[in-house]
């Protein structure tokens, strides 16, 4: 997609700023406003993974997108359906790794991509 550059210097007296190529579905697109807080670029690839690993884990079907605007939309209708899948979801994954599946260290890993993703889209705190 062409983005058109203006220079501010080169505007004229009566010219307006527009924001360009903006859809009106991207004002509501959870994984884009999730995806705008990671900045490095190993979290921006491990990151959207993790959530999906959630997502995938709660039965929650589409594409990543389609599964992050559910996700959102499940979350603000039924808080206490998100509060029993998680900690079921962070039982699987203390039981993955004490099979020797994954290191302890990496469940952090999952809390942390999904309190970014709550984070983001909640104002009342959720998980802690």
């Amino acid at each position: 997609m062409a983005h058109d550059i203006i220079i501010v210097s080169d505007l004229e007296s009566n010219q307006v700023l527009h924001p360009h190529h903006v859809k009106e579905e991207d004002y509501d697109d959870p994984l884009q406003h999730f995806s705008y807080a990671l900045r490095a670029p190993e979290t921006k690839r491990q990151y959207p993974k993790r959530l999906k690993m959630f997502m995938d884990y709660v039965l929650i079907g589409g594409d990543l997108k389609q599964q992050a605007k559910t996700l959102k939309e499940k979350i603000q209708k039924e808080p206490e359906w998100f509060k029993v899948s998680l900690i079921r979801f962070f039982e699987y994954q203390k039981e993955r790794a004490r099979k020797n599946d994954i290191a302890f260290s990496t469940i952090s890993n999952y809390y942390k991509a999904i309190k970014l993703f709550v984070d983001m889209h909640f104002d009342a705190p959720i998980i802690n």
